[in-house]
């Protein structure tokens, strides 16, 4: 199937000779004379690749490609520009806005046919690798999903109906442990399904240039404040409250506070989830010029370097050896949350020693 390039291009000429190239180098082509006029072909059909002027009639070339940025279904179509504005300032702001690149009229044949080449595979090898690991995921959810959901449900449905049949005949202290652990199944229920619908948000997000500016823009204020609360709640959470170590600062952190929030949970959850009580978990924060760190240590199970290279896969490791809960969800989460902020996001761990998780984000010390 041969790939298709929309021109936006409102001289005739220029994008009859367009067509004619492109046609005769093996592509299928569709043109708009507006901006306008390209939005309605995008919303039947999105094309391969686009080439565009700036100087269009009604919306411009720039207001297209900030729309097409801002929609999922257009973000990642690559986008070049053929204008005769050729200056450093439009160029500059093209590159701003997400074109893949800039080519000035008069053009040289050759290396538009090139570029396109060059976009075209780069964006092939782009979608060939995200088919590879969403094929990854789904082998994972697959072997995961059951068991996080049949567990609790097995628990919820036994446990309640039991609790229907035998109602009287039971005393109210083991009723009460029933429905205690009815409501511990619920709220994992509840955790994985939450999980699963943020890190499809979390997708789209990274996604879209847009979303990531605007998300980008909010702030964390007192994060030594905010990770104690998180670390607090989470110790009392596995009932390990004397296990927690605290070496904390002052700082504001450029990050969303709920993205924040379920960034520090999801490593502290794996912390005390893989080591055992009475092993300490330590949480110290610190700044480097304009980068916030939060380091995380367990002295618990530990990864191998090769559960190391597939953390953040959803994949659950050794699951037939211990059995604990989860998807393998949680580091995905930590993972792309950190990468819509530009941040860094480091493991270390040595088997059956000990966990070092690091986190770098942008910040300022204090209030800042």
């Amino acid at each position: 199937m041969k790939e298709l390039i929309l021109i936006i291009e409102d001289e005739i000429e220029i994008s009859n000779d367009l067509e004619k190239f492109l046609r005769l180098s093996g592509y299928d082509t569709v043109t708009a004379r507006s901006g306008e006029d390209a939005l309605k072909l995008l919303e039947k059909n999105i094309p391969d690749l686009i080439i565009s002027d700036i100087l269009v009639p009604g919306i411009d070339g720039y207001e297209l490609l900030k729309r097409m940025q801002a929609s999922p279904e257009t973000a990642a179509v690559p986008f070049l520009f053929l204008s005769a504005k050729s200056n450093k300032i439009d160029v500059r702001e093209a590159m701003n806005l997400g074109a893949d690149d800039f080519i000035t009229k008069p053009y040289d044949i050759d290396e538009l046919l090139n570029t396109i080449k060059v976009r075209l595979e780069k964006k092939q090898r782009r979608e060939s690798h995200l088919t590879k690991k969403i094929e990854n995921l789904q082998i994972n959810l697959r072997k995961t999903m059951p068991h996080e959901i049949r567990t609790p449900l097995n628990v919820i449905l036994g446990f309640s109906e039991f609790l229907l049949k035998n109602n009287k005949k039971i005393q109210d202290s083991d009723a009460l442990d029933m429905v205690y652990n009815i409501h511990l199944s619920g709220q994992r229920l509840q955790r994985t399904f939450e999980n699963y619908l943020l890190y499809a948000n979390l997708e789209l997000v990274a996604a879209t240039q847009s979303e990531k500016t605007k998300y980008n823009k909010y702030k964390t204020f007192m994060a030594d404040v905010f990770i104690r609360d998180v670390a607090v709640s989470k110790a009392s959470e596995f009932e390990r409250a004397d296990d927690l170590q605290l070496d904390l600062i002052d700082a504001t952190v450029k990050i969303y506070e709920d993205h924040f929030r379920k960034l520090v949970d999801e490593i502290l959850d794996n912390s005390f989830k893989f080591s055992n009580p009475g092993d300490k978990v330590n949480i110290k924060s610190s700044m480097d010029g304009d980068r916030f760190i939060m380091i995380v240590r367990d002295v618990g199970r530990g990864m191998t370097e090769e559960q190391l290279s597939k953390s953040g896969d959803f994949v659950q490791f050794d699951r037939k050896i211990y059995e604990q809960q989860g998807t393998g969800l949680g580091l995905s989460i930590v993972k792309k949350i950190t990468m819509i902020y530009n941040g860094e996001f480091e493991i270390t761990s040595s088997p059956e020693h000990f966990t070092e998780v690091i986190i770098k984000l942008f910040g300022t010390e204090g209030l800042g």
